[in-house]
């Protein structure tokens, strides 16, 4: 069954799905969802469903499985291998995954592609230059000096018909001379406040209360999990007592972690929940949220956190600056450094006007910088420039 409408923009959404979900995945998901539909006719294509996939196919869009090998949907950018035999076999597997795209395309008719992730990237590219579409992408990635990560940058800046990325320190990255290329677009990710909008911070009161410090991040050792359990450890040396951490997360480090709490004789002090489909019931838990990431380039649960009046720790990292004021919607520290880490979220334990007022400034950035519908206006209509009624796919391509 083809997706094919007439007058509007058929655009399709490819993300292989084979990954956990983090921010990246809530936003484009997000994207997909609340797409202007009186213009564009959205379809998404994936590898492997996940949660979002799932909630799609319940009939929000329409979805089609793009059957792609395991041995390159499994695969990390960190662990990209470059000897002759990995390269050959995987560009034969992207050989038969951009062949299936190509297909899939042609056969629904789409006039516009985004690539979500950097495998629908690579596929994505190829595909859309043999039928001579465009093609799309939100870039999430910090992209740094490893050879995989210039290759992704090559890529993105010389064959995407416009790429969005999501902080000013993503796009760093991709100016020349200082100056951002025509085809490069700056647009936060953003969320639903409304959705958000429940205060967990109230007045302070006077008296002894229990505070909960949390994190909520994928198990990987960029999220920086080790540094805050150190941090928790060493405010306990301390003599803090009457606070406890909350760990939501799964991901491939997750033995990992678990030994970490284990070895710092942390078991009464961290609550290792795993995955919650609730989030925002785990946030009315929460006094302070802390994001000790080695790397970040937005900071998505930062903006959740934040809509719901939850002051937030995190590392002085990429795109965390710009979503966290220091001092005034939360605390941005050193990243790997426990030390630094515990003096500010024990200043904020200690401190619950602070907490308070710091949650209430948060509320209104989230409004202010971060809200989907007004972010997605942007997105759409440079979108919409892109699209061009008369350019059809023609029979025989």
């Amino acid at each position: 069954m083809t997706n094919i409408v007439k007058n509007k923009c058929n655009i399709a959404f490819l993300a292989h799905g084979d990954r956990n979900v983090g921010g990246g995945e809530q936003s484009w998901f997000y994207l997909v969802t609340k797409i202007d539909r009186t213009r564009f006719a959205p379809i998404v294509i994936y590898s492997k469903r996940n949660r979002f996939i799932d909630q799609l196919a319940k009939g929000q869009v329409p979805v089609v499985r793009l059957p792609l090998s395991p041995k390159i949907t499994g695969l990390y950018r960190d662990q990209a291998k470059f000897d002759p035999l990995s390269l050959i076999i995987y560009s034969f597997y992207l050989a038969q995954g951009v062949w299936t795209l190509t297909r899939l395309l042609y056969k629904n008719q789409i006039h516009i592609l985004h690539a979500h992730d950097n495998l629908s990237k690579i596929i994505g590219i190829p595909a859309s230059k043999l039928l001579r579409i465009k093609i799309i992408t939100n870039c999430n990635d910090q992209l740094g000096d490893a050879a995989i990560d210039r290759v992704l940058l090559f890529l993105q800046r010389k064959f995407m018909d416009k790429v969005f990325c999501v902080t000013n320190y993503i796009g760093l990255r991709f100016r020349k001379d200082g100056v951002l290329p025509p085809n490069v677009a700056i647009v936060y990710s953003a969320i639903e406040p409304k959705h958000w909008d429940i205060s967990v911070a109230t007045k302070p009161e006077s008296g002894s209360q229990h505070i909960k410090i949390g994190i909520v991040a994928v198990f990987d050792r960029v999220k920086g999990h080790q540094y805050l359990f150190e941090a928790v450890k060493c405010l306990a040396e301390r003599g803090e007592r009457d606070f406890s951490c909350l760990v939501i997360g799964d991901g491939r480090e997750k033995e990992r972690i678990h030994e970490l709490v284990a070895q710092l004789g942390l078991d009464e002090l961290v609550d290792l929940r795993g995955y919650v489909s609730d989030l925002i019931g785990a946030f009315r838990e929460l006094d302070i949220l802390v994001i000790p990431s080695l790397q970040e380039s937005f900071g998505m649960v930062a903006v959740e956190a934040m809509a719901m009046g939850i002051p937030v720790v995190a590392s002085r990292v990429g795109g965390l600056p710009e979503v966290i004021q220091d001092g005034v919607t939360g605390v941005l520290v050193p990243p790997a450094n426990p030390r630094k880490l515990a003096d500010a979220i024990g200043n904020l334990m200690d401190n619950p006007e602070v907490r308070f007022q710091m949650g209430q400034s948060g509320r209104a950035r989230v409004r202010e910088h971060f809200d989907i519908d007004k972010n997605l206006k942007i997105s759409e209509e440079i979108i919409w420039e892109l699209y061009e009624p008369g350019n059809q796919i023609q029979d025989g391509v």
